[in-house]
C-alpha cells in the first residue's frame, strides 16, 4: 500500500530529481537537499526513511528547519516514519501536508474485510474459500497478524493474472501467488527468520504443486548460502567494531556476484561483470540496510542469528549445495532441505545432522 501511494505521488509530481535518505544521513545534508530545487528538472522529491541524525549543537533548530524550510518546488515525503516517535513532525505534516496512515498488520476478521473490499474496488467478486486461500498463502505472522503490504502484493498478483475476468477461483489464486518465485523466497525467508519450521515446509509444499523439486531446491539453496554469507561478513564486522559506512563499503568492494550456467552436474558459477568488465557487487544497499537496521518494521537480521548459528548454517548449506549438483531423487533433495531447516531451527546435535548429510568430518 505504501508503495502504491508513493507511486501515485511520483506520478502526480511529473518530472523530478529524487533523493532518498535514512537516519544515518547527517541532517545538514538533508537540509541542503530540501532547500534546493532539482538539479536537472524543476521539481525535487526527497524521501526520508527515518528522521536523520541531528546530534550536536542546534539539534532542535535543525529538526524544526527540516519541517519548515522546504523549498518551493521540493516535495518532502516521510516513508514509514513512526508518528509516535516524532510527534512534533507528525503534527506539522498533519497541519501543512497530508498523512496517509496505513496499518502494518490486521487481525483475521479485519484482514477478511480488507481483502474483500480491495477486490470490490477492482470490480472482482471473491468468495469465502478464495479469501481463505489468499490469507493462507500470504502467511500469518505470530502475535502480529496479516501483513498489509504482503496482502496488497498478493491481490495485485491475482488481479494481474485475471486480466479482464471479474470472477476468480481458488486455482486462480494458487496459480498467481504460489508460482511467483519472488513470493516463495520472500515468504520462506520470513518463516525461517521467525523459526517457524512448519510454515517453511508448507511454503515449499505449495510451491511444489506447480514446480519440480529440483527447480525449487536449486533456487532456495544458493539464496540461503548468499544470505548467510552476508550475515557472517556483517556480524564479524560488527564484532570488530567497524563503523556503519566502512562495513557497507567493505561488503560492496569485497563480495561479488556470481551467475549460474548450466544445470545439475553441468552447473558452473562464473563471476558476473558489468559493461566495464568490473565485478558486480553481490549485495544491494537495501539488503545491507535490512540486515543491519531491519526493514518494514522487522528486526535486523543480524540480531536474529548468533555467530554460531551462522557458522552452522553456512557449513550445512555448503554441504547440501555440493549434493544438489548430483543426480538425486526428489526424496533425497527434500531431505537435504529438511536437514538445513533442522540445522537452523532445532537443537539436534551437529554430528547427527552431518551423518544424515552423508559427510564424515572425523
Amino acid at each position: 500500500m505504501r508503495r502504491k501511494s508513493l507511486a501515485d505521488i511520483k506520478n502526480a509530481i511529473g518530472d523530478y530529481d529524487l533523493s532518498v535518505y535514512d537516519k544515518e544521513t547527517p541532517i545538514d545534508n538533508v537540509l541542503s537537499s530540501t532547500s534546493n530545487t532539482g538539479l536537472f528538472v524543476k521539481n525535487h522529491l526527497v524521501i526520508l526513511l527515518d528522521i536523520p541524525d541531528a546530534t550536536g549543537k542546534g539539534k532542535s533548530k535543525k529538526l524544526k528547519a527540516l519541517f519548515e524550510d522546504v523549498g518551493e518546488n521540493c516535495f518532502l515525503v516521510f516513508d514509514g516514519v513512526s508518528k509516535t516517535r516524532y510527534k512534533i513532525g507528525y503534527d506539522y505534516v498533519n497541519k501543512h501536508g497530508k498523512i496517509i496512515d496505513f496499518p502494518i498488520h490486521l487481525e483475521r476478521d479485519e484482514a477478511v474485510d480488507w481483502v474483500v473490499n480491495r477486490f470490490r474496488e477492482k470490480g472482482i467478486d471473491i468468495g469465502y474459500d478464495e479469501v481463505e486461500c489468499l490469507l493462507e498463502l500470504s502467511g500469518f505472522e505470530y502475535r502480529k497478524g496479516y501483513n498489509v503490504d504482503r496482502l496488497y502484493m498478493c491481490i495485485k498478483n491475482v488481479s494481474d493474472y485475471l486480466g479482464k475476468k471479474t470472477t476468480l477461483s481458488v486455482l486462480d489464486i494458487k496459480c498467481s501467488i504460489s508460482r511467483s518465485d519472488q513470493f516463495v523466497i520472500w515468504s520462506f525467508m520470513d518463516a525461517l527468520d521467525a523459526k517457524d519450521y512448519s510454515q517453511c515446509i508448507q511454503i515449499v509444499q505449495d510451491s511444489l504443486k506447480f514446480r519440480t523439486v529440483q527447480s525449487v531446491i536449486s533456487e532456495i539453496m544458493p539464496i540461503l548460502f548468499w544470505r548467510f554469507k552476508a550475515l557472517l561478513y556483517l556480524k564479524e564486522s560488527i564484532a570488530k567494531k567497524k563503523d556503519y559506512d566502512t562495513i557497507k563499503q567493505d561488503i560492496f568492494d569485497n563480495m561479488h556476484k556470481f551467475i549460474k550456467e548450466g544445470n545439475g552436474v553441468r552447473a558452473i558459477y562464473k563471476l558476473e561483470k558489468d559493461a566495464d568488465d568490473k565485478p558486480v557487487q553481490a549485495y544491494s544497499n537495501a539488503f545491507v540496510n535490512s540486515v543491519l537496521n531491519g526493514f518494514y518494521h522487522k528486526p535486523p537480521m543480524v540480531d536474529l542469528y548468533s555467530r554460531k548459528d551462522i557458522y552452522r548454517a553456512i557449513r550445512c548449506i555448503g554441504d547440501c549445495l555440493a549434493q544438489v549438483k548430483k543426480q538425486l531423487t526428489d526424496a533425497e533433495l527434500l531431505l537435504l532441505l529438511d536437514n538445513v531447516l533442522l540445522t537452523l531451527l532445532s537443537d539436534i546435535d551437529d554430528h547427527v545432522l552431518e551423518d544424515m548429510r552423508g559427510f564424515d568430518y572425523e
